[in-house]
């Protein structure tokens, strides 16, 4: 068990190509929930629980893409290195404090133009939090036009 997140730890069993997957679905029920319809080529298919069901499908569709810093715009990259140095997290003391960001964020764009900014930004009692911005090319917080996770 992962101690620091409280998670047991994952192990692989089984893998494959991307090319047997035919699509990835959001699966909408009454109760909520955050599950993906994995479709594959042969026709078959499995559902799986995930943390984030939007995101994954829309990952896979391709409406979010991986960009990186440097292709950013002076002014995103401005905002991305003050979102690094000093994370608006609003942390209950009893939680901790809010640690230097080590890692680099996630960087991705939108098709509306957009880049989502995710930071995983490190608390002194051993977990973390997640932080998303999404900033248009002049360097600015916005929403997108369809909220995409």
């Amino acid at each position: 068990m992962d101690a620091a997140a409280g998670l047991a730890p994952a192990y692989e069993l089984w893998q494959m190509s991307r090319l047997c997957v035919s699509a990835i679905d959001q699966l909408v029920y009454p109760q909520g929930g955050s599950d993906v319809g994995v479709r594959f080529i042969d026709g078959s298919w499995t559902r799986w629980k995930v943390g984030d069901a939007t995101k994954l499908a829309s990952r896979f569709r391709g409406e979010r893409k991986p960009v990186r810093e440097d292709t950013l715009t002076p002014q995103q990259q401005q905002r991305v290195a003050e979102l690094v140095a000093n994370p608006p997290l609003s942390i209950a003391r009893s939680v901790g404090r809010v640690l230097p960001d080590t890692e680099p964020p996630t960087l991705e764009l939108l098709p509306d133009g957009i880049v989502a900014v995710e930071l995983r930004v490190p608390l002194s009692n051993g977990t973390d939090r997640t932080l998303t911005r999404y900033l248009s090319p002049s360097g600015t917080d916005v929403l997108p036009k369809d909220p995409v996770k």
